[in-house]
């Protein structure tokens, strides 16, 4: 049986003084850095807001650049702009690097175009090109809360029937593979975040199976802090990156499948996870630790599953340059896990086509169909209940 315990007394509010205090006093780089230890990040990215700026240069500079890219997660993007003035380049670039790619573009879009371009420049090639597109949009257009995720769609598609595509298969199962961490807690609720607690793993490889199936289901989750859900018109991230916690309400998700894969460590599991869109894969690693009483958080994450596709199916960004269109796939494949159902009679296809429910002779389950016409064209999403055929979106036409 495992046990872990990795303690740290970490003060935590009202500190912007005593850690002003550290810089006025004559101590070596070496001595605050030490001193910092006994903060959490948020006390320290506070203080440093209320710094002048000599004072906060020789902070920035008594800091090793692992923790202070922790300590930019809580500070607001105008006042991080101002910050990366004051350090050295190297410093800048790792902290852009070391924090989520959202946040470093709400700071890069602080910057003046020039020093933006530059500090873009810098970075390594697969982050500058997400980076790119984020800054390119300002933050009340709605290219700002792109992801980097996409779905190929026919290119013969129209807009209408693309845009009813898409809004289905973003509702659609989602599979993750993901590392839970047992004895230890964070604000982020993975392993990214700064320690809150840790405790003893007092539980097993038994332990972990029998809670499981209290967590499958329709279950009820709190977002945690670090995400994009809107209260009170903000957004949660922004105010965990002032320091500051609100009451969230509950939500309701559905975790369809939870499945332990793998012991990879003494306190840490591998589990398969098919959820619903909503569904926070860390917040329920976090809720599984709480559970078992030591505590948990994410340590890794893979999506293996989206829209019907699997990772066998994914393609190389090489690829998708050199094949281009060729890889597109068509329209009712975002919809393959459901059964196909083949009109047979004219009269039934123009029924269908003017947005009419048709009458289903034959014995078949209730639940979600493709809906192909006569010519085989796709013209449907319907739902089967009692006998009759509704159509829920069509995609034929404009």
């Amino acid at each position: 049986m495992a046990m872990f315990n990795e303690d740290k007394n970490l003060k935590s509010g009202g500190c912007a003084d005593e850690i002003a205090a550290l810089i006025r006093d004559d101590l070596s780089p070496k001595m605050i850095q030490e001193q910092l230890e006994n903060y959490h990040n948020s006390d320290i990215a506070k203080s440093m807001e209320q710094m002048d700026r000599l004072g906060r240069m020789r902070l920035i500079r008594s800091i090793e650049p692992d923790k202070l890219a922790g300590i930019f997660k809580y500070v607001e993007p105008q006042e991080a702009a101002a910050f990366l003035k004051d350090i050295d380049t190297a410093r800048a670039v790792f902290i852009l690097e070391k924090i989520d790619p959202d946040a470093a573009a709400d700071i890069l879009r602080e910057l003046p175009g020039s020093d933006r371009s530059a500090m873009i420049g810098l970075l390594n090639g697969a982050l500058r090109k997400k980076i790119e597109l984020l800054v390119s949009f300002d933050e009340d257009e709605i290219g700002s809360r792109m992801s980097a995720n996409f779905i190929s769609l026919d290119s013969e598609m129209t807009v209408g029937q693309a845009t009813r595509a898409v809004s289905f298969a973003e509702d659609g199962q989602k599979e993750y593979v993901a590392g839970l961490r047992l004895g230890r807690t964070t604000d982020t609720q993975d392993t990214s975040g700064e320690t809150l607690d840790t405790h003893p793993v007092l539980t097993g490889r038994e332990d972990l199976e029998h809670l499981l199936p209290r967590f499958t289901g329709e279950i009820q989750q709190v977002p945690p802090m670090y995400s994009a859900v809107k209260i009170g018109g903000q957004k949660l991230y922004q105010i965990a990156r002032r320091g500051g916690e609100i009451e969230r309400p509950a939500r309701p998700v559905t975790v369809y499948e939870l499945e332990l894969l793998d012991q990879t460590g003494p306190a840490d599991y591998t589990l398969r996870i098919r959820c619903s869109k909503g569904t926070y894969v860390r917040t329920l690693c976090h809720d599984i630790g709480q559970a078992l009483g030591c505590g948990g958080c994410m340590s890794s994450l893979r999506r293996t599953v989206a829209a019907g596709f699997t990772l066998e199916e994914a393609v190389t960004l090489d690829r998708v340059q050199q094949e281009g269109e060729a890889l597109l796939a068509p329209l009712d494949s975002l919809f393959r896990q459901h059964p196909a159902y083949r009109i047979q009679h004219p009269r039934v296809d123009a029924l269908c086509r003017n947005g009419n429910p048709f009458t289903v002779r034959q014995p078949l389950p209730e639940g979600l169909y493709r809906v192909y016409g006569l010519e085989g064209e796709f013209l449907c999403l319907s739902r089967l209940e009692g006998g009759v055929m509704t159509s829920l979106k069509n995609f034929f036409g404009a």
